[in-house]
């Protein structure tokens, strides 16, 4: 294999490469989060060893391909692409699996197109000595880069990736040939005389059983039967929730979703995301909620069956990509699309927020609509993909609205009773601990309070399912690992501070038992509301979890300074004494949005919140843009 000549470049030694190779696909086989496994392609292309993802900088050559021509011992690489082709194809195939999906290093993906790795696999592939069953391996590869190479449209490589997966397969295994179906179903191929009888035989399996990729499957036969859809929606709704047991990845529940809002069958987007929820519990469909699609296309939103459409709705989603990775110190990217980030991204200060986020919150107003559609009409609504952005905020200071929730559980029970009851979790570890104990001491003519602090996690668990209570008030630290999937915690700690308490929403999800009757959640925590970019809604983060446990759920979108939040937690606490909580969020806000003068002269207008007046006062920082915009409910 030749390809131009390297001059004046060194190369690591092949078992660097090989190693690399193979620490990817074994990441794979036990990672199910893509974005980790950027440490071991960052190392082979950049000829380094990058270990965590916080290490990873930006790729913009795939020169150390051409190790295999021009590598100090490029014999030995040789050698076991040629051994190890399985290997090699898999770790292809993982490549531009990663490429697609989180649109990693577009200029290394295309690179490596134009370099040769189609030339490596047709060599590989080509061995005399692999019969058919072994060259399966190799379709795989090229139906990933055919999925890539259609996002960027590239139609000679398109071209190149259809003809091997048409070609002749033989002796197959039945799950290799529903594979094989499958990948010759996408709609690139629909010209192909393989195509309709791909699409007839996956119909009739996925009845039948639970497959390797089902939504994706189900999505593509959406797409060429809805009938059939229609007519079996109880069962392909099931196949869907076993896809995401088993991790299914985000991409294709998105297009599947996007699809169906599209059309007009929102209530089957609920159904689905309820299913995923609570799988075996009867459904009942919510009223007065809307889906807002953010990254479509074009907007269409239905208000009391009115249906408006909004064009270039994706150059304005794209927009505020870009200044959500400027003023939170993300590196959020599109599939296929080049947004604005960061030029060096302080992992120290991963999606923490700026003091000033003027950009963003205009970015945020225009990506939803916010002066254009009316969200007062609406209890609940479902803003897709889910992501920090801060659209009930927007509407309190912006629009001077009562939000509606954020809906993620689909569940459609409400707060009936009068709030009498209040169950609090504290910790020693903070600066306002004692004004809390104060403060909820002085409730105790309002509510019927009971106070537990630094709970360990077993005490904590058997509190909440043995404990009745109207609100829970957490007032915590919140740690979420935004390259480690699902690893959202709260934690306490002993009383001489030498040991953490953390209770993981694993264990939410698995040990709490869900309420009959909705509770309303303070979360205290940082990132407490943050639950990443997917379109399942409830996959992420500590908020979401208690959501799908019956509970109503302030809590904030990225840290916040904790007496900022205790703050406002308190003062919406006290106001839910008699008021709903949105709009107790929306008074509370209001009031955060004028001066410190002016909140601490409401504060020691009443006795129960004059303990908070001086902290408002002397704290320079309190109000900011930050704080502010920090806050969401979910429910």
């Amino acid at each position: 294999m030749e390809y131009v000549y390297v001059d004046n470049f060194t190369f690591q030694r092949s078992q660097f490469y090989i190693d690399q190779i193979e620490r990817l696909i074994k990441l794979s086989n036990n990672v199910d989060k893509v974005q980790a496994w950027a440490p071991p392609i960052v190392s082979f292309f950049s000829g380094e060893v990058v270990q965590r993802n916080d290490e990873v900088q930006p790729l913009h050559s795939a020169i150390h391909i051409f190790a295999l021509d021009y590598g100090q011992d490029k014999h030995i690489l040789r050698k076991y692409f040629v051994e190890n082709y399985e290997n090699v194809s898999q770790w292809v195939a993982l490549l531009y699996f990663y490429f697609r999906t989180v649109n990693g290093y577009p200029i290394l993906a295309n690179e490596l197109l134009g370099n040769g790795l189609l030339n490596i696999l047709d060599t590989l592939s080509k061995n005399p000595s692999l019969n058919f069953k072994n060259k399966f391996c190799f379709t795989r590869a090229y139906s990933q880069i055919l999925s890539y190479a259609i996002g960027v449209k590239n139609d000679s490589i398109i071209k190149i990736c259809l003809e091997k997966i048409n070609q002749d397969h033989y002796y197959l295994s039945e799950e290799n040939y529903i594979e094989l179906m499958q990948i010759r179903s996408f709609n690139s191929n629909k010209n192909h005389k393989n195509y309709r009888p791909a699409i007839d035989f996956l119909k009739e399996k996925i009845l039948e059983k639970s497959l390797v990729d089902n939504t994706s499957i189900i999505n593509t036969i959406y797409l060429e039967d809805k009938q059939f859809f229609l007519q079996n929606f109880k069962i392909l709704k099931k196949r869907i929730y076993e896809d995401v047991q088993r991790g299914c990845t985000d991409n294709s529940i998105r297009s599947l979703i996007g699809n169906l809002v599209s059309d007009s069958f929102s209530y089957l987007v609920q159904e689905i995301l309820y299913e995923i929820n609570y799988s075996d519990e009867n459904f009942n469909f919510v009223k007065n909620h809307s889906f807002i699609v953010a990254n479509a296309t074009n907007l269409s939103f239905y208000d009391n069956g009115i249906r408006s459409d909004f064009r270039d709705q994706y150059i304005i989603y794209k927009r505020l990509i870009g200044s959500q990775n400027l003023r939170l110190g993300s590196y959020t990217s599109l599939a296929f699309d080049d947004v604005e980030v960061a030029e060096d991204i302080d992992y120290k200060r991963y999606h923490v927020a700026d003091h000033e986020l003027s950009d963003f919150i205009i970015d945020t107003i225009n990506c939803y609509r916010i002066n254009e559609i009316s969200y007062q009409n609406f209890e609940t609504f479902t803003f897709l993909p889910i992501d920090t952005h801060p659209v009930q905020a927007c509407l309190v200071l912006n629009k001077k609205i009562v939000p509606p929730l954020i809906n993620i559980s689909f569940d459609d029970k409400k707060v009936y009773k009068k709030i009498k009851k209040v169950l609090c979790f504290l910790t020693r570890n903070s600066q306002t601990y004692d004004k809390e104990i104060e403060f909820f001491s002085s409730l105790e003519l309002v509510y019927e309070i009971k106070i537990i602090t630094d709970p360990d996690k077993n005490n904590f668990i058997k509190s909440l399912n043995d404990m009745d209570y109207d609100i829970l008030y957490i007032s915590a630290h919140g740690e979420y690992e935004h390259f480690t999937s699902r690893k959202e915690e709260i934690v306490f700690w002993s009383e001489d501070n030498e040991e953490s308490y953390r209770i993981s929403t694993k264990e939410i999800n698995e040990k709490i038992n869900k309420k009959k009757d909705k509770k309303i959640l303070i979360l205290n925590i940082c990132d407490g509301a943050n639950c990443g970019l997917s379109y399942l809604v409830s996959e992420r983060g500590v908020a979401n979890k208690f959501a799908i446990k019956g509970h109503i759920v302030l809590s904030y979108l990225w840290p916040v300074e904790p007496k900022y939040a205790v703050v406002f937690g308190c003062l919406v606490l006290y106001e839910l004494r008699n008021k709903e909580i949105n709009h107790a969020y929306f008074d509370v806000l209001s009031l955060m949005n004028t001066t410190n003068e002016h909140i601490y002269q409401e504060l020691v207008s009443d006795e129960k919140t004059q303990i908070w007046a001086d902290l408002v006062l002397n704290f320079s920082g309190f109000i900011s843009e930050s704080h502010l915009y920090s806050s969401a409910i979910y429910t």
